[in-house]
């Protein structure tokens, strides 16, 4: 989760991490990150689902945006770094990213978009979808190669992915701009992972 020392609004991670296995040291099977939009750390830790997550949970307290608007904290969050992204105009960058340290490890990753049209879509928006959440539509050596970015997809192919037991390694589920609660509130985002997310935990 993201906290604000500054009491501004900033980007909402809400980190879940799937099939524990336990050893001398934690390890983790599966990672999925759920990004939510413009809260405070203190609205949100007190929201009902999100509350009951964070007690079951890791809870990252110490985490924060590196830049307004959006788009540049989606960048870094794949990439490590803003890479001169300072505004919400569609970029695209030559640089590495965490796909590229995965598939180098043989490890899989997937990107769960909801409403997004498909076919590596590289249009500004499309009804409650936006590419600028969407960071891996931002690097050329995902948009220039079909094969990378078949790894896109709409969010409804999460639970065919869960039934079949093909969740990647890694993955990112980006709600639409109603969802995350950027075009309504955070109870509103709130109510939407319980919905889509509570009956898995």
């Amino acid at each position: 989760m993201i906290h604000s020392l500054l009491k501004q609004k900033y980007t909402f991670l809400l980190v879940t991490c799937l099939s524990l296995q336990l050893q001398a040291l934690p390890t983790f099977k599966k990672v999925m990150i759920v990004i939510l939009e413009n809260t405070d750390y203190t609205d949100a830790v007190n929201l009902p689902f999100l509350s009951t997550f964070a007690k079951n949970g890791s809870l990252l307290e110490n985490m924060s945006a590196e830049t307004h608007p959006p788009q540049g904290n989606y960048i870094a969050l794949t990439s490590g770094d803003l890479n001169g992204v300072k505004n919400d105009n569609n970029v695209n960058l030559n640089t590495r990213h965490i796909a590229d340290l995965l598939e180098a490890k043989g490890l899989t990753w997937k990107v769960y978009a909801e409403d997004y049209p498909g076919n590596c879509f590289l249009g500004t928006r499309k009804g409650l979808y936006v590419r600028k959440h969407i960071p891996f539509l931002s690097y050329k050596n995902v948009t220039e190669k079909p094969d990378r970015c078949k790894n896109i997809v709409e969010a409804s192919a999460l639970m065919s992915d869960i039934k079949n037991n093909s969740l990647p390694e890694y993955s990112i589920f980006i709600p639409n701009l109603k969802n995350d609660g950027h075009d309504t509130s955070a109870a509103f985002a709130d109510q939407f992972l319980s919905k889509t997310f509570g009956p898995l935990i």
